[in-house]
């Protein structure tokens, strides 16, 4: 007896393997997804391993590489190995760079009013910076950089800076006519000629050390971790705690990189951001103190503990000046933020 084939069978085994089909085509895929080499980006900047800046550059890789899943790998590059501060700033707006954290005056030639982040003796604590970078006009530099090609992930805390000499000043008329580490035409250059009678000299962190021992610079503003960092205090021993200037690095991103980058990818970015950026902050802080027991132990390094009204008196050489470089209305918003 001959058996008679079922007029569902083709149907049936058409379905069957393009099913078949399905399955293989799903398993490549997700293969490949397995096997995909992960994107790796570049983190430059120009201070040693263990420093802050480094610190908070591998707890943001740390945090990225978690919060992508592997996905997405941060290579750092210390010791400005991809070239110093204004060219890791260059690279990141130009794309071949994709991170940095970098002194805010790096930026002044891309938004002028970036250089209220250093304005000597204006800032009363703190309290008092972190409210104008992490409120609203931090928020409103936020934009303004993004429209020059930088994504703002966060803000370092760049430490509280000091007036740092080859010879020993109580005041601020002790340092008219001394050649001081500054870049030349910058806004924050200009304020702190006007506001001690100094004379800016252009000199790359890099070369700072040779540039004091030649006598290219007489002194410089700095924070007590950079000091120990570069051994500068060898050649700057005088150190006068005026301080004069609080200091943020933003951390950005290359925003040509950021919108490259599938949305769940760039949100994760931005967590990782903010979460290095407050664990660097405390970092920070926390090394800051440790660095200034250590230079107190150095047997060549005089500290001065000048009048610090007479210091903060300075901000009144300045203030007419930086309202209508950086516009009343902004000054007077940042002034209103002081604790009252």
């Amino acid at each position: 007896m001959k058996l008679k084939h079922s007029r569902c069978s083709g149907p049936i085994r058409r379905l069957s393997l393009l099913t078949l089909a399905l399955m293989v085509l799903v398993v490549l895929v997700v293969g490949v997804q397995v096997s995909a080499a992960p994107i790796v980006l570049k983190f430059a900047h120009n201070q040693r391993d263990g420093h802050p800046y480094d610190v908070g550059a591998r707890k943001f890789a740390e945090l990225v590489e978690l919060k992508t899943n592997g996905r997405v790998k941060v290579q750092v590059f210390p010791n400005s190995v991809l070239g110093g501060g204004q060219q890791a700033v260059d690279g990141v707006r130009m794309g071949t760079i994709d991170f940095t954290a970098e002194h805010t005056s790096l930026l002044e030639g891309y938004i002028r009013e970036m250089g209220v982040f250093g304005m000597v003796h204006f800032f009363e604590d703190w309290d008092h910076f972190w409210a104008v970078v992490d409120g609203d006009i931090g928020r409103e530099f936020e934009s303004k950089l993004e429209k020059h090609g930088f994504k703002v992930l966060g803000w370092f805390r760049n430490g509280l800076y000091h007036c740092c000499t080859r010879q020993k000043v109580m005041t601020p008329s002790d340092l008219k006519g001394l050649k001081f580490r500054s870049k030349p035409g910058s806004t924050q250059a200009i304020m702190q000629d006007k506001a001690f009678g100094t004379v800016s000299t252009s000199v790359d962190y890099s070369e700072l050390y040779s540039g004091f021992q030649l006598g290219v610079v007489d002194g410089m503003f700095q924070n007590p971790t950079n000091l120990r960092a570069t051994t500068l205090y060898e050649v700057t021993p005088y150190i006068a705690l005026t301080a004069s200037t609080y200091a943020t690095n933003p951390l950005t991103m290359s925003l040509k990189k950021f919108n490259s980058l599938p949305k769940d990818i760039q949100n994760a970015i931005m967590e990782a951001g903010r979460e290095a950026s407050a664990y660097e902050r405390a970092f920070s802080e926390k090394t800051e103190l440790e660095d200034v027991e250590f230079l107190k132990q150095q047997p060549k390094v005089v500290f001065s503990y000048p009048n610090k009204g007479v210091w903060n008196a300075t901000w009144s050489n300045v203030e007419s000046w930086a309202k209508s470089t950086y516009g009343k209305d902004l000054i007077e918003r940042m002034n209103a933020l002081k604790q009252r």
